[in-house]
């Protein structure tokens, strides 16, 4: 006599009856989802610098690798942020930043309407490839990340930040000693590295974060990990300076005073409060090395106005090349104030719209507009993400951003109150440095993924320290699905 089967061995729930498969979002738990979304945010960490590896030696695909990486991970953030919102995990706590983000995005989608290129709106410049398309992927990676409930999954994130800083600073260090090519430009003698960000004021950016996570999710008593992330912050400082840039110097005294803030709130041991100068020590012995015979030639400058026309004139032709009339090309200062006030007049003529997603420079042009690089003093990027969002997506966008920003930095305060842990710790301290970082940077495919990542954690309902609440979708709509 065949036995009758318990109940408890079907257990899983199926919607008209199709197969079990077909119903993984129905029967997926909040610590499968989590699990499952922390891989592929982990991956989306530094699978675009990896796939930058490919185009600078594979010249057929030098303009498309970094924009392919993000799609992969865009497309599959989407359908976990689908998933989250179709089970209700996003919080009530989670509607200011989730709607501000929505609401950025949006308004990003009616400039696109004005803008004078659609093409380079929708997917971006080639090169840059930040247009509508990466603002949708960046909300999908926010809110996947809104929803990683697990320690064990958030230190898979951190852990492969930190794996990313790790990854440009020796290819960094390959390049300064020629294995592979730096980023050149004009005659120099001595060429600024650019790590696996094609940019060496993005790549400064990006490693930015590494030292940050590094510094500020310390307390760890598994000793191989504390190695690896003070061994990786030290090399992240060193080859900060090697990109001559003002970020480079920036990102290394920002890491340190964020990370000392925290070891004293924190109330660490002496030990661990050594970590953030050894960093400080290790750009200062770049910073030194570089005015002497063993590494440089003795004249350490600013190489910023090189830097951003080489990347937009030189690499992209999304610009002209600058005139020396215009400002003192060694003086970050004189560069970084004609950009902001050329991008402010534009703000003024564009208030509401902007030019469009990535057409600042369509602004700009005096000569024939198919010949961008025919248009001498213009630019594409002026290296103040807040003030180029106003330029070209329009103020209602920038304040939107602003707006997220301050809500997501607000939960992870919330946060911090209630569990005072390290992963909520580091978490907030990173959305802060990111914040500051934006003010003389601009968004860029090796930077964004992990800021958003970090961001969705820090604005996280869940504290990260303890296991989430269970969904009341699990208890109440699963049931009527069912029926």
């Amino acid at each position: 006599m065949p036995q009758k089967k318990n109940k408890s061995e079907n257990s899983h729930k199926l919607i008209f009856n199709s197969s079990e498969k077909s119903n993984f979002i129905l029967n997926m738990t909040r610590e499968k989802y989590s699990a499952v979304a922390s891989k592929i945010l982990a991956l989306g960490c530094f699978i675009i610098s990896i796939m930058n590896i490919f185009s600078e030696h594979i010249k057929v695909i030098e303009f498309t690798a970094a924009s392919a990486g993000l799609t992969v991970i865009g497309v599959m953030c989407m359908i976990y942020a689908i998933i989250a919102l179709m089970k209700k995990y996003t919080a009530k706590s989670s509607i200011l930043p989730v709607a501000a983000f929505g609401f950025f995005l949006v308004w990003t989608a009616v400039s696109l309407c004005f803008a004078y290129d659609l093409e380079n709106a929708l997917y971006g410049f080639t090169g840059r490839g930040e247009g509508l398309l990466s603002t949708v992927f960046y909300m999908s990676i926010f809110i996947t990340a809104l929803n990683i409930t697990e320690k064990k999954d958030v230190q898979r994130i951190f852990d492969a930040i930190v794996l990313n800083g790790l990854l440009g600073a020796v290819y960094a260090i390959l390049q300064y000693c020629g294995v592979f090519n730096a980023y050149g430009f004009g005659t120099n003698k001595l060429e600024s590295v650019s790590g696996l960000s094609k940019n060496p004021i993005f790549f400064a950016m990006t490693i930015g974060l590494s030292m940050i996570v590094a510094l500020t999710a310390v307390k760890e008593e598994n000793k191989i990990r504390n190695a690896f992330y003070l061994i990786t912050a030290c090399l992240c400082g060193f080859v900060s300076i090697l990109t001559y840039t003002a970020m480079g110097v920036a990102v290394v005294l920002l890491a340190v005073l964020l990370g000392c803030t925290v070891l004293i709130k924190k109330g660490i041991d002496a030990k661990s409060a050594l970590k953030p100068f050894a960093v400080l020590g290790a750009g200062l012995v770049a910073f030194t090395l570089l005015q002497t015979e063993v590494m440089g030639d003795g004249k350490l400058e600013s190489r910023d106005a090189k830097i951003m026309w080489a990347d937009s004139y030189d690499r992209l032709s999304a610009s002209g090349m600058y005139k020396k009339e215009d400002f003192d090309v060694n003086s970050f200062k004189s560069v970084y104030t004609f950009m902001n006030t050329h991008t402010a007049t534009i703000v003024k003529r564009f208030p509401l719209v902007g030019t469009g997603p990535e057409n600042l420079v369509y602004a700009q042009i005096h000569k024939n507009a198919e010949e961008i690089d025919m248009n001498a003093g213009t630019f594409d990027k002026n290296y103040n993400e807040y003030l180029y969002i106003a330029a070209t997506r329009g103020i209602p966008a920038a304040a939107a951003l602003v707006v997220l920003l301050f809500a997501v930095i607000k939960n992870g305060r919330k946060n911090l109150k209630e569990s005072c842990g390290w992963f909520d710790t580091s978490a907030i301290t990173v959305v802060i440095g990111g914040a500051v970082i934006l003010l003389i940077g601009n968004s860029n495919l090796t930077f964004s993924p992990i800021f958003w990542t970090v961001a969705g954690l820090c604005a996280s309902p869940f504290v990260l320290s303890k296991k989430a609440e269970p969904s009341k979708f699990d208890k109440k709509t699963k049931k009527k699905l069912i029926k």
